[in-house]
């Protein structure tokens, strides 16, 4: 039992380095404000929607139980359509954790075409 408790923390912390990392990087490059909520672990959610040129008020949509699924799966999709991701990528992103941490860090240190976003607030 601790075993998988020691395997979830890991897998936990992986991630949440994961997602700052890619957020203050394309925050950066996209030249955002407040990168620093790329390192608070649910406002990540907020980059993600300036990211994509949503409002910041779609965030409440993940505080929403049932909501918060969909509102990850369409974000989440939109945010690889803007980077030019294929279809069967996009899937296999937001389906397959491993997949989608990589394909994530491919977009932010190594594609170098990305599509320019608006500057949002």
């Amino acid at each position: 039992m601790g075993y998988y408790i020691n395997l979830l923390i890991v897998i936990f912390v992986f991630t949440y380095i994961n997602q700052s990392l890619v957020f203050f990087k394309l925050a950066n490059d996209l030249n955002l404000m407040n990168r620093w909520l790329a390192f608070i672990p649910f406002l990540q959610n907020i980059l993600l929607l300036r990211i994509i040129n949503k409002k910041d008020w779609y965030f409440i949509l993940f505080l929403v139980p049932v909501v918060n699924v969909i509102a990850y799966v369409v974000f989440y999709t939109k945010f690889y359509e803007m980077f030019d991701l294929s279809f069967p990528w996009i899937i296999f992103s937001i389906i397959i954790w491993p997949i989608g941490q990589i394909s994530n860090l491919y977009i932010a240190f190594l594609k170098k075409n990305y599509l320019k976003t608006k500057k949002c607030l």
